[in-house]
């Protein structure tokens, strides 16, 4: 008979290591929450982060909070910065406000994705972390809501203390470079311009999806139709059937072009 030994069961080994002692601490304290993965590991700045986990949890610092809180006299004004038609909550300023509701709508719509109005923050958080599709497009993906509740956020601000009027399409255009820089500036070899991303982001999917490459190139011009195209360029070859002179040619190009349009 063999004598008696210590196992520890929350390991397959029956060995203890800090991994599975932190993952056996973590059980205990009830489900997985893929919500704070999605405000924490995405390339935003800190500050960025920390502003998307105090709404995920409803504790920005609205005009009816700060009322709430005795910050705010009764008499004043709670209303929301945008449409002036509601109380300023927190689901209210980043989600329900018309003028929110049409900012959203858009940047999905540069996306390419439609979806239905979730009912609070972490309900987008949530719909938003169980989209599938290439790392390189999630690391873009998970970028998108903290652009865009910043940017809100930074816009209602601008409203309030500076006297500011909503502007649907500069905001629309500032949460699309946010999401660019961010993306360029993390640790992901993203290779396409900032332009590439804001104007031309259905081309950057296209290229994501279809595997590697080797070079981007945002502005040549054809030396036959004399018009500048976007490239993306593999291999060896540096021309390209056109549809109107026969064939695009790009001067100190290497490579075979598999994506061709006006820029």
């Amino acid at each position: 008979m063999s004598p008696d030994i210590w196992m520890w069961r929350a390991n397959s080994s029956g060995m203890y290591t800090v991994a599975s002692g932190y993952r056996k601490c973590e059980s205990l304290l009830g489900p997985d929450r893929k919500v704070t993965r999605e405000v924490w590991n995405n390339c935003a700045p800190p500050k960025v982060k920390f502003f998307g986990w105090l709404a995920w949890l409803g504790k920005l610092k609205t005009s009816s909070y700060l009322q709430r809180i005795g910050i705010l006299d009764e008499a004043a004004n709670v209303s929301c910065a945008f449409c002036q038609n509601e109380v300023e909550s927190v689901n209210h300023i980043l989600l329900f406000c018309p003028f929110v509701w049409l900012l959203w709508s858009q940047i999905l719509k540069w996306w390419g994705v439609q979806w239905v109005m979730p009912n609070s923050v972490e309900g987008l958080l949530q719909w938003w972390s169980f989209c599938k599709m290439k790392k390189l497009e999630k690391v873009m993906w998970k970028v998108v809501p903290m652009a865009v509740l910043w940017s809100i956020w930074k816009h209602r601000n601008d409203c309030i203390f500076n006297g500011a009027q909503p502007n649907l399409e500069d905001l629309c255009e500032v949460v699309k470079v946010r999401i660019a820089l961010w993306v360029k500036s993390s640790p992901a070899k993203v290779e396409f311009s900032i332009n590439d991303v804001v104007f031309n982001l259905q081309q950057v999917h296209y290229c994501l999806r279809q595997g590697s490459w080797s070079a981007v190139d945002s502005g040549l011009k054809c030396a036959s139709c004399s018009v500048v195209h976007l490239l993306v360029i593999r291999s060896d070859a540096s021309e390209m059937e056109c549809c109107s002179v026969g064939v695009h040619r790009f001067s100190g190009v290497s490579g075979v072009v598999v994506l061709l349009l006006d820029a």
